[in-house]
């Protein structure tokens, strides 16, 4: 009986955290360190996953940067100490382990409460944010490559914030980086 009455605790859980998803579009991230001019989202969670966005966001001084926004399975007493802190991470595109791009991370903003639910009845931040310093010009063509030209990748990791990790799949192109590059950089 305790063993049934835990599975549908973490089924009506699973369905309280995936049935709502937060706000992910880059346009409503806080505490971004510059001042935004465009950006498209290359990459969201998928199904059963934890709500995630990976975004390419151009600064009004040209600069390319990378942002993901989502939820670190990180405890509230260690959440505190989070903004400011830069991790080393991998964005990895594709099957395999061959197209990563090293990157640093600063962690500009955190979640407050209690979960996805808590945040859903009450209001608070729900989300982690983390965005890259300004990318240099062969990672934005790294990038746009490993995007490809035909479809999205299948998947979109982000490792070792926290030691923790963000899975997606693509929503773009390399064609949509390519395009901001060049809005970006001629604006």
């Amino acid at each position: 009986m305790l063993k049934r009455t835990g599975a549908a605790i973490i089924v009506f859980a699973g369905m309280a955290i995936y049935a709502w998803s937060p706000d992910l579009d880059w346009r409503t991230a806080e505490e971004i360190p510059f001042v935004l001019r465009d950006g498209v989202e290359l990459a969201r969670h998928s199904a059963a996953r934890t709500p995630a966005s990976l975004s390419l966001i151009c600064g009004v001084d040209g600069g390319l940067h990378l942002l993901l926004r989502t939820r670190l399975p990180i405890p509230a007493e260690f959440r505190r100490n989070m903004p400011g802190r830069v991790e080393n991470v991998s964005v990895i595109i594709g099957d395999g382990m061959t197209q990563q791009l090293q990157v640093a991370v600063d962690i500009v903003a955190t979640a407050s409460g209690s979960g996805w639910w808590f945040e859903r009845l009450v209001g608070g931040k729900p989300l982690d944010t983390m965005v890259t310093s300004r990318l240099p010009p062969e990672k934005v063509t790294m990038l746009e490559s490993w995007f490809g030209s035909s479809r999205p990748p299948s998947r979109v990791a982000v490792m070792g914030i926290l030691e923790t990790g963000s899975f997606m799949v693509g929503t773009r192109t390399g064609e949509a980086i390519g395009t901001l590059r060049s809005n970006c950089v001629a604006a």
